[in-house]
């Protein structure tokens, strides 16, 4: 089970070794590998990555926010790389383009069959979402646009009245779901709504 910590977003994805998972696409994310890594946290990129001996960077594909480069960065991973078990993607719209490549290469299957590539991804809109109820992603993590619509509203109206808004930024941790909690969970995620 891949447990979300923290989240740093950048716009491509880092492919990755990861232990017994063979090979993994992904972006920078602090996650733990359940029965890999019991209880460890660590970021997958760059130099965090150098101390954990079953990580090993393959490929790091810049996706500027566009499916089609998601696409093409998943294709080139999955021909370089034909053991991918994981992919990481930063956005939702790039499931367009991965699930694209995994349904062409007959890899695009259920959460739980042996050919299934563990994906994340970060949203919670309803692609994201419909992917979770569809068992094609392991792990969403919804970001809490309620929340942060309710905070920025209350800060704009601090600022306009004069008040020092204090924090200037604040970190809202993204609500994690997969497809064994969706149904649970579903109302707190924007894009969940039937």
């Amino acid at each position: 089970m891949l447990q979300l910590d923290r989240i740093g977003l950048h716009n491509g994805l880092i492919a990755a070794e990861i232990g017994g998972y063979g090979n993994s696409a992904c972006e920078q994310v602090k996650l733990g590998q359940g029965d890999c890594m019991p209880g460890e946290v660590f970021e997958v990129h760059g130099d965090a990555v150098a101390g954990h001996a079953n990580i090993t960077i393959v490929a790091q594909v810049p996706t500027d926010w566009n499916p089609q480069k998601a696409l093409e960065g998943t294709e080139n991973a999955l021909q370089a790389h034909p053991d991918l078990a994981a992919i990481y993607a930063p956005w939702n719209d790039a499931l367009q383009g991965i699930f694209s490549v995994l349904k062409q290469k007959g890899q695009l299957v259920p959460v739980g069959d042996p050919k299934h590539i563990t994906i994340v991804s970060i949203d919670g809109t309803p692609l994201g979402c419909k992917a979770v109820r569809d068992r094609l992603i392991d792990l969403e993590i919804a970001t809490p646009l309620p929340e942060m619509a309710k905070r920025a509203v209350a800060a704009a109206a601090k600022a306009a009245s004069g008040q020092t808004v204090s924090p200037q930024a604040e970190f809202l941790p993204g609500i994690p779901y997969g497809p064994d909690d969706v149904a649970k969970v579903a109302p707190q995620i924007w894009g969940c709504a039937a």
